[in-house]
């Protein structure tokens, strides 16, 4: 490990919920570092690699978003953002050198929202796949960066839905919990095998904390499917 880790940092620093407080982004020279510290459930729960997220446009896209006060215009573009981290951190010219040249477009990735976590989101759009480490030494600014993996093009219901749901650990090994951010109402989860099987079916209305046990999931792959009534997300979970 301490010849192929390259850095290891918190995803997401500011964040008020323990389970996001636990996730670390790990930079690294092998692509099988993940198989590697599967082994050790005891100590990581969860491991999961980037897929290849070049999107078909030929450009990586992450999603970030503002440490500000004020909601930004809806015009917010890459020259705001670059000037956005010159004031609010102590970046270098050198970096803001290299942002300039890998930065090809910034806009904000919802500008309908009516939610302010989401109106201070943005889409970066890059010619390198090498964002995150890089702006993570920037967290005075922003909160967070992410590589986008998906070009499913879901709504902004749909991805603030999915966005709002964490089942820790996965893989799971015992027990494992399910948490809900407070403004979400989930009415039923459904558990399903990788056959289609139903293997579970709960009422969780309103519950944002759940706490459950594995009894009876054999080890395999499952799909957890939240339901609020109107609108569905599905989480992929291995059991050990």
């Amino acid at each position: 490990m301490n010849e192929n880790i390259i850095d290891v940092f918190r995803s997401y620093p500011y964040a008020t919920t323990e389970t996001l407080q636990r996730v670390f982004y790990i930079t690294a020279t092998n692509d099988s570092l993940d198989t590697f510290l599967s082994m050790y459930v005891d100590s990581v729960s969860n491991v999961t690699i980037y897929c290849d997220c070049l999107f078909t446009s030929g450009f990586y896209e992450y999603y970030s978003r503002l440490v500000i006060d004020d909601i930004p215009p809806t015009d917010f573009d890459k020259t705001d953002y670059i000037q956005h981290l010159e004031l609010n951190s102590s970046i270098t010219t050198e970096d803001i050198a290299f942002l300039n040249s890998v930065i090809v477009e910034v806009y904000r990735t919802f500008p309908a929202s009516s939610q302010e976590n989401l109106q201070r989101g943005l889409t970066i759009v890059s010619n390198s796949d090498l964002l995150v480490p890089f702006l993570k030494d920037y967290l005075q600014a922003i909160e967070f960066i992410e590589l986008d993996c998906s070009e499913s093009g879901l709504s902004i219901i749909d991805i603030n839905l999915e966005n709002s749901i964490t089942i820790f650990p996965n893989p799971i090994v015992d027990d494992f919990t399910i948490s809900i951010d407070e403004e979400q109402t989930i009415k039923k989860l459904i558990v399903f095998d990788v056959t289609g099987k139903t293997i579970i079916t709960k009422k969780i209305d309103g519950l944002n904390y759940i706490e459950m046990n594995n009894s009876n999931l054999e080890s395999g792959i499952y799909f957890f499917k939240f339901s609020n009534g109107t609108n569905s997300t599905v989480k992929k979970v291995i059991v050990r």
